[in-house]
């Protein structure tokens, strides 16, 4: 978690994720990096499943990992760039300015993602993730993005395709990041994907 200043706003997360098989590595992943003050969210999920589609989660997020720009549409090229190593990915990011109390976000591939108000369970529905389709390390695509208003009872949530989308319906019930992701996990994801589920609550400064 980051602790908030005073008037700022800051944010707890957690992931749970798990692969298909107890023989084989999950492919999706999870990075979270701090860039020039701005808090980028990465989640990925590797074509196929088993070994190589770790590899291709990994490589992509490791191109994620020395970049030095908040533009969400030169962060997905990046990525892109870095994932012709292996087999593609889809990818969600996200980045949370602090100061703007702002969260950028897009996805190319069936990536989920949805924010609420965590007390109230008010959905904004123009807040969903925009996804776009591709593979991103295949064809280059421009990904559509979104910025919207964040605040202090507020909770995101994004997932790969294996967890069932009813989990919507169900991410209200949980009091904090690490048992909504276990939680969703649990319940919806399906036994023969690899899944992964990345909450993140944000808090209002003392």
């Amino acid at each position: 978690a980051t602790v908030p200043s005073p008037g700022e706003l800051g944010f707890s997360w957690a992931v749970s994720r798990r692969s298909s098989s107890r023989h084989l590595p999950c492919g999706d992943a999870v990075l979270v990096r701090e860039i020039e003050g701005v808090t980028l969210f990465a989640v990925a999920d590797g074509a196929g499943r088993g070994g190589e589609a770790a590899i291709a989660s990994r490589v992509c997020l490791e191109g994620l990992e020395s970049a030095e720009t908040t533009d969400l549409s030169a962060l997905f090229a990046l990525a892109h760039r870095s994932a012709k190593k292996g087999r593609g990915v889809a990818l969600g990011l996200a980045c949370f300015a602090p100061e703007r109390r702002e969260l950028t976000w897009g996805a190319i591939g069936d990536i989920d993602g949805l924010i609420f108000n965590r007390r109230s369970f008010a959905r904004r529905e123009r807040s969903d993730l925009l996804q776009r389709g591709g593979v991103v390390g295949y064809h280059e695509t421009r990904p559509l993005t979104q910025t919207t208003e964040v605040g202090g009872e507020d909770r995101v949530v994004m997932t790969s395709d294996g967890l069932r989308r009813a989990y919507r319906n169900d991410t209200h019930r949980f009091p904090t990041p690490e048992a909504a992701a276990d939680g969703l996990l649990a319940r919806y994801g399906r036994p023969d994907d690899d899944a992964i589920v990345l909450v993140v609550d944000f808090l209002e400064g003392p």
